[in-house]
């Protein structure tokens, strides 16, 4: 008797049906270790994302101009906003310390600024210019001052307080001064935001427009030290970076101690025809559809948790692409478990019935 393809194909799917607590345990296994590998790609993805973020939020991208006395120019500034890779930039003129005659009293650092200005010193304020100031946290809490109240400096005519700001992160004089936007001719300080925290191209922007003189500071926000972390080698360096095969390998073991233990049963088919090929094609039929289940589940509940714990904001085609990559290859890996379990002896085999 000869066995052909399609029924030793149909053979593997009857075995799968009508013992289906037989796949629980691949289903199961492949499950959990898909589902685990997505969570764990995904924790790494989000903490290399918030560290990213976090950079960004400081002022990573931030490049400061600035002289000793107000000799920039304010319009040359503002027109870097308009270049390719910046974000924002403005010009702010510290004009020193006024006394303040209402709202208690006291000295309060005064700053004009123009352009977007304002868009780096608190990205996503979205404030519009408007007559009077923007008060700095710190400041507006110390004077009692919020959005709508009047403040006058010395014997100039009082000024509304059109805003108050959030904390700023970046610039920590910005908490303790009012903030006018105004027009200015010149300013003492520059402030460009570039994207993807390209600073060689902001300072090479600034360079061109302010020159390099010895008067002259170009430098970033942060300190270099805030940049030595290589997030990018980190990721290219993650331990689990080789998991998938580690993943792949467990499941095709289980697979293969599952055929092992049924070595008698195989050896029946044997001794009634059926030939290694078919025997691969056997195994593939029954054990493909468990790892493809056990895959689907995985990552539907890898991701689930991923979500619930991370955010939305996790990059799901990175978390998944090593998991994919497991169940390709168990997948492609069981007709080989097929073929070696059906290249034994068939009498030694069937000593175990």
């Amino acid at each position: 008797m000869s066995w052909k393809l399609s029924e030793t194909a149909a053979e593997g799917i009857r075995n799968l049906v009508s013992a289906p607590q037989r796949a629980v345990g691949t289903f199961a296994l492949t499950a959990l270790l898909l589902g685990a590998l997505v969570f764990t790609e995904a924790a790494m993805a989000s903490a290399l994302i918030r560290h990213e973020e976090g950079l960004t939020e400081a002022g990573g991208g931030v490049v400061v101009v600035s002289q000793s006395r107000p000799g920039l120019e304010a319009h040359a500034c503002a027109q870097i906003a308009g270049f390719s890779g910046v974000r924002a930039a403005g010009p702010i003129l510290d004009r020193g310390a006024a006394p303040v005659t209402s709202a208690g009293g006291g000295l309060v650092a005064r700053w004009y600024a123009a352009g977007s200005a304002l868009d780096v010193l608190l990205p996503g304020s979205n404030f519009t210019a408007n007559e009077g100031y923007a008060a700095g946290e710190v400041v507006a809490a110390r004077l009692g001052l919020v959005k709508g109240s009047t403040v006058q400096f010395g014997d100039e005519r009082p000024e509304q307080v059109y805003a108050v700001l959030p904390m700023s992160g970046r610039f920590d004089d910005a908490n303790t001064a009012m903030i006018a936007e105004s027009w200015i001719v010149f300013s003492d300080r520059c402030v460009i935001e570039v994207e993807h925290r390209s600073l060689e191209v902001g300072r090479e922007i600034a360079a061109s427009r302010f020159g390099s003189g010895e008067d002259t500071s170009i430098r970033p926000l942060l300190p270099q030290s805030e940049f030595e972390r290589d997030t990018l080698s980190e990721l290219n360096s993650r331990p689990q970076r080789w998991s998938w095969l580690v993943a792949a390998g467990v499941i095709l073991l289980a697979i293969a101690a599952q055929r092992h233990a049924r070595r008698a049963e195989i050896a029946v088919y044997q001794a009634h025809g059926a030939k290694r090929p078919g025997l691969a094609l056997a195994a593939a039929a029954e054990y493909g559809p468990q790892v493809v289940m056990g895959a689907t589940v995985g990552l539907l509940w890898g991701i689930g948790v991923a979500y619930v714990v991370f955010g939305t904001d996790v990059p799901i085609e990175f978390a998944t692409r090593l998991p994919i990559a497991a169940a390709i290859l168990a997948l492609a890996g069981t007709p080989l478990i097929g073929l070696a379990t059906g290249s034994a002896d068939i009498a030694e085999q069937l000593k175990d019935r």
